[in-house]
């Protein structure tokens, strides 16, 4: 009959009857268990696509996208089939950065 539900509330306790501290405290653990359930926690992959997306990433012109995608440090996040690009963002910012740190190290 009184069957435990989250946090120790019963399945059938009416809403009307929680003060506003323990409803707060039910929805917050519902959402934590939702969220561990359905591994919202995982990290999803963001992509952008062609040049236009690539030089919104790296904050610079088109041009200098272009040629930094020529010069072959992001070829690990880049992937193009026929005339679509397709960016990895998180790769490529990366792989951009540890470009970086080798030029101002080759210098």
């Amino acid at each position: 009959m009184g069957e435990e539900g989250v946090l120790g509330f019963k399945r059938d306790l009416p809403l009307y009857s929680l003060s506003v501290g323990e409803f707060e405290q039910f929805l917050t653990a519902v959402v934590h268990k939702t969220m561990n359930e359905c591994g919202a926690g995982t990290k999803e992959k963001r992509f952008v696509y062609g040049l236009e997306g690539l030089s919104e990433i790296l904050n610079c012109s088109i041009s200098t996208a272009r040629r930094i995608k020529k010069s072959g440090a992001l070829n690990e996040a880049i992937t193009q089939i026929v005339r679509r690009i397709i960016v990895d963002v998180d790769r490529a910012l990366d792989l951009y950065r540890l470009s970086r740190i080798n030029e101002r190290k080759a210098v």
